[in-house]
């Protein structure tokens, strides 16, 4: 499996929540950010979970100014805490399956199913 090759800063943390900058590209006028957030089961039937948010800054294509709005991509995987570990690691392997893909990038450019 491939290591992670975008650089992260950690930045904000707070309970299960932690905030990190993308080192390359973030500045204080226009952020660029990842924020984990794990959710920890209590008991063997909790569901458990890791949800990823990546929020970049962006500017209007026609005049080049920054934009308030951001894009946000996001990615949540929940599992029972007493699954098989094996099981979800197969849920993973689909979803980076299906990301990697151009099919994805076509769906999300042009809002089309992705088959």
């Amino acid at each position: 499996m491939p290591t992670l090759a975008t650089d992260l800063i950690e930045g904000f943390s707070s309970g299960n929540t932690k905030r990190y900058q993308i080192e390359a590209i973030h500045t204080a006028a226009a952020p660029q950010t990842v924020t984990q957030h794990v959710r920890v089961g209590t008991s063997s039937s909790n569901t458990v979970g890791t949800d990823l948010v990546v929020a970049l800054t962006t500017s209007d294509a026609a005049t080049s100014v920054q934009m308030s709005q951001k894009i946000v991509g996001s990615v949540e995987v929940r599992f029972p805490a007493n699954c098989v570990q094996a099981d979800v690691s197969a849920a993973i392997s689909y979803l980076r399956d299906i990301v990697a893909s151009d099919e994805f990038e076509s769906a999300v450019l042009t809002q089309a199913p992705i088959k």
